[in-house]
């Protein structure tokens, strides 16, 4: 699975945390994409804009909501696109 981080409801956050980290994803087509979601809250599943622009970005893929601990037989974790950054001034 290539790893989406935290999936945010929040657009701003969805696009910077969660799209950032799947720059990755034309070197593995078909993998189905991982996101966590708070724990105890059960998928719920994407909203229709999320689907929307991940069909676009990285085509149509499974995508796995995990709210408990789970295991993949393998894990991309791509650098992520964007940070924000880690000082304030």
């Amino acid at each position: 699975v290539l790893f989406g981080g935290r999936l945010f409801d929040h657009f701003g956050h969805f696009l910077t945390e969660g799209l950032a980290r799947l720059w990755c994803a034309d070197a593995f087509p078909g993998a189905p994409v991982a996101w966590t979601v708070a724990e105890g809250s059960g998928p719920s599943g994407l909203r229709p804009w999320q689907r929307d622009l991940l069909d676009r970005m990285v085509g149509e893929r499974e995508h796995i909501l995990v709210d408990a601990p789970t295991r993949f037989a393998q894990v991309v974790l791509a650098k992520p696109g964007f940070v924000i950054p880690d000082r304030f001034a």
